[in-house]
């Protein structure tokens, strides 16, 4: 019998039945059609880009989003529950661009090395970190010895482990030896970047996040040097050292807020805080610094690292540019630079952001831009940006049911 050719349409047809598709191709799997003709897709491939500055990628990856822009460049944004990255084509090169969420100008921050280890102590009042977020320094100086300017302004940053609200702890890559006796002097400039969010969906928020009472390990205690009854302001204790300039203690069950201290007295105290009752204590009470304390009834502080949601990304292109969200946060923007081999940072959506790139404000906008969003997208043909769960107009205040676009 002679050889018959087969000319198949290309194409899967899944709308008749084997049968009636007779010709065509009805089921596939990982092939396409090429000038008509079947072929073959390869298997994957392991993306071996690195990132930039000698960095690590970090986190776990939670959003992808491909396009190319105008120069040709084939980009990929990177969104993971720790950081936000560019990717300028496969292969290349990531961009760390997680945006920043606050500085500390000179003079807030300053460091405290141990002679033999890598643990550096970091005192910044109000940094508002959290464990897994990420800070980068400039302006700092050497501390004496192996933890030098370079070490401690390097471009990559460090990763914060929360202490207290004035204090958390970074590693650096090398030992601190004797001569490291120096604070980095009084031009530190530290650049935090937004918080980091959780790598899995996790359940431990409110009860049973801390331990029984609101105590937390490693907080600063003394004992009072004298009994005091219900209604004194001032409480005379051993030592004040360790304790914030104001703040609240525990003594028993009684939680007492301060407005002032010397080395041996707590004062201007008001007694019985958060629903606690003022009461007498003995000479020798321990009184404790509740700088993370949690009440009855009240959720755990997000500065103790404790979260409820993973970290979700939403991504979406505004003509060449990138728009992001991270779920129950700010919009940020990422524009493209005339020079490819610049890549700035995300920045923040935001009527008081007047920086500019290439002479343009990309990020200033009107008063009524939403400041936070469960997820964002543009519209493919009139490109409406467009908010879901957002704070309305007028007010700070997230609706989970509410959806804003732009003009």
């Amino acid at each position: 019998m002679p050889l018959q050719k087969l000319q198949f349409r290309p194409g899967v047809n899944r709308e008749g039945t084997t049968l009636a598709n007779e010709g065509g191709w009805f089921q596939c799997d990982k092939i396409r059609f090429r000038s008509g003709q079947v072929e073959k897709i390869g298997g994957w491939t392991l993306d071996t880009g690195t990132v930039t500055s000698g960095g690590n990628y970090i986190g776990v990856c939670r959003s992808l989003w491909n396009w190319i822009a105008l120069n040709g460049y084939n980009y990929l944004g990177i969104g993971t529950n720790q950081k936000f990255y560019i990717q300028i084509s496969t292969g290349g090169n990531l961009y760390d661009i997680t945006p920043t969420r606050y500085i500390a100008s000179a003079g807030v921050t300053t460091f405290a090395a141990t002679n033999g280890s890598g643990t550096i102590i970091v005192n910044a009042a109000g940094h508002g970190a959290q464990t897994g977020d990420y800070v980068t320094y400039s302006g700092a100086v050497s501390l004496g010895g192996n933890v030098t300017a370079a070490i401690l302004n390097a471009a990559t940053g460090y990763e914060i482990t929360y202490i207290t609200s004035n204090q958390y702890s970074i590693v650096v890559p090398v030992t601190a030896n004797a001569s490291d006796v120096g604070t980095g002097g009084a031009s530190v400039v530290a650049t935090y970047q937004i918080t980091s969010g959780n790598a899995i969906f996790s359940i431990g928020v409110g009860w049973g996040a801390g331990e029984w009472g609101g105590g937390v390990t490693g907080e600063a205690t003394t004992t009072l040097n004298g009994g005091i009854n219900n209604s004194v302001t001032t409480v005379t204790v051993v030592s004040t050292t360790g304790f914030p300039a104001t703040g609240t203690f525990l003594v028993d069950n009684e939680l007492i807020t301060y407005t002032g201290k010397t080395s041996t007295t707590f004062t201007g105290c008001t007694r019985g805080q958060q629903g606690t009752a003022a009461a007498s204590h003995l000479t020798g009470a321990v009184a404790a610094d509740t700088a993370l304390y949690t009440g009855w009834g009240e959720p755990a502080p997000a500065s103790q690292g404790i979260g409820q949601q993973l970290r979700l990304w939403s991504q979406a292109t505004f003509g060449q540019n990138l728009l992001f969200n991270p779920r129950g946060g700010a919009i940020y923007y990422w524009v493209v630079d005339a020079n490819p081999n610049v890549v700035n940072a995300g920045q923040i959506l935001s009527s008081t952001n007047t920086n500019s790139q290439n002479g343009i404000q990309y990020w200033l906008a009107d008063a009524d831009c939403p400041l936070i969003s469960n997820y964002v997208l543009v519209s493919d043909a009139s490109r409406f940006v467009i908010g879901f769960g957002v704070n309305d107009c007028g007010s700070t205040t997230q609706n989970q049911m509410l959806i804003r676009w732009s003009d």
